[in-house]
């Protein structure tokens, strides 16, 4: 029997969880330390927020500065690549590609 839609004080929360609850209560060791066991830098929550868009949402200083020194997105940011990237796969729009530059023939 699950208990869905009851937080039961018993219940173990997951490593994400707890990077969650780092970042509300601005625990830069505590997220530290959860991100090097493995939580993804940008693990998103049910609505889609990312661990930097509730840093910055909340102005947690200490844990967003570690989140940004590290490379974490935002949620907006992770979507409009994600788009991106779809439209790329479907012929929509080109890839970039940096490296090769050809030089335009006389």
């Amino acid at each position: 029997g699950s208990a869905e839609g009851k937080a039961g004080t018993s219940e173990p929360k997951t490593p994400e969880q707890m990077a969650i609850q780092a970042v509300i209560q601005d625990d830069a060791t505590q997220l530290t330390g959860l991100l090097a066991a493995g939580v993804k830098l940008n693990h998103e929550n049910k609505v889609g927020e990312t661990l930097l868009d509730l840093a910055v949402q909340r102005r947690k200083k200490n844990t967003r500065k570690i989140l940004e020194g590290l490379g974490a997105k935002r949620g907006d940011t992770l979507r409009a690549q994600e788009l991106i990237r779809d439209q790329q796969e479907k012929g929509i729009i080109p890839r970039a590609n940096p490296t090769k530059v050809t030089a335009a023939s006389p």
